[in-house]
């Protein structure tokens, strides 16, 4: 039952005294509880089948997938796909993953942004889960912030799969996990109640969803993962306020503050322009891919003969596709500066990362 007036500002200020939803403390998603949840399925020696994100088409969402893939579609766990599997294997890094059949560039951008900060990493991502062993019964948990609190999201593992290999995220290693189980948990994560919307702001907006304002769209598939902004992903994974800047208006200062960004450890990310005749997959002449999501993963100032030349480093969150332009892998502007920049800066390789 809602709360209003003097009743939820109690509830509120009695929530805060208790420390609930701070990262020690989270709030509950759909008062699922991870721990209850999981002591229970070990005493009873089952594994977790979340009813409120089944595996089945509701979850994966309408018009994603054509009729033809989605018949072969096969929920499956991860030890159902590989022996051994791993939940995180060798630490966490941008180069684990890739983007699979979704329009989510712009999360998986973020997700990249991410794998630089192993604090925060470790507070959306809890250290705690395994894919296999006695630990295991099929139950993960990830952390987001909405509206002020920090979420703790409960999913089970099982994974939309197509000939035994997952549709969406998928990692470079197959006997690693974690990308995969955390776009499920997003998936399910950004279904924002209509309930609560309704009681915030219903005095403002129809509570249906196509009147809702931009920011508090309800989704909760992977297909309402389609289309977003890097800004909406990077504030669920820290809290944190976001800035735009548009580069066919730049600041003169924008080296300086992209430096000062970069020191204090920012998540960056930059788009390019969508074209209207593109389709999915377009690359343009240059190797860059319109209307895409990329994270920014490294600033350098070079001496290239007697020039310093300022140079941004992105990532390509499909895993592969790269700029063929000025100072690309295969540049031959490289010849220019030192061989010991050439040999800190230079990796020739199609893992998506280019300068």
């Amino acid at each position: 039952m809602p709360l209003h007036g003097v009743s939820k500002n109690i509830m509120s200020a009695r929530q805060k005294e208790t420390g609930y939803g701070t990262s020690q403390n989270p709030e509950r998603f759909q008062q699922q509880d991870y721990l209850q949840l999981k002591k229970l399925l070990m005493t009873q020696n089952k594994l977790f089948r979340d009813e409120a994100f089944p595996p089945d088409q509701r979850s994966i969402g309408q018009d994603k997938l054509v009729p033809e893939k989605l018949a072969q579609v096969q929920w499956l766990r991860p030890r159902d796909l590989v022996t051994t599997p791993f939940f995180i294997l060798d630490g966490a890094s941008r180069f684990d993953f890739g983007q699979g059949d979704l329009g989510n560039c712009w999360f998986l951008a973020s997700l990249g942004a991410l794998t630089f900060h192993e604090e925060i990493f470790k507070l959306v991502v809890p250290q705690d889960q395994t894919c296999l062993g006695k630990d295991y019964c099929g139950l993960f948990h990830f952390r987001f912030w909405r509206f002020g609190k920090w979420v703790d999201v409960v999913i089970d593992d099982k994974l939309p799969t197509i000939e035994r290999k997952p549709i969406f995220a998928r990692s470079k290693d197959e006997r690693e996990f974690w990308p995969a189980l955390l776009e499920k948990a997003y998936a399910k994560y950004v279904k924002t109640s209509t309930l609560f919307l309704r009681h915030r702001i219903g005095e403002l907006f129809d509570a249906r969803d196509n009147l809702l304002p931009e920011y508090c769209r309800v989704c909760g598939s992977y297909a309402d993962m389609t289309s977003g902004t890097p800004a909406e992903a990077m504030r669920d994974f820290t809290g944190g306020v976001h800035m735009c800047i548009q580069l066919s208006d730049p600041c003169p200062n924008l080296w300086n503050l992209l430096c000062r960004a970069g020191r204090s450890k920012t998540f960056m990310s930059c788009s390019s322009i969508p074209k209207k005749e593109a389709t999915p997959g377009d690359m343009l002449p240059n190797g860059l891919v319109p209307g895409h999501a990329y994270t920014l993963t490294g600033l350098k100032q070079l001496q290239s003969q007697e020039t310093m030349v300022n140079l941004v480093r992105l990532w390509n969150p499909w895993g592969h596709g790269e700029w063929i332009g000025d100072w690309s892998d295969k540049s031959p502007l490289w010849r220019d500066v030192s061989t010991k920049d050439r040999e800190k800066c230079l990796t020739v390789q199609n893992d998506g990362e280019f300068w």
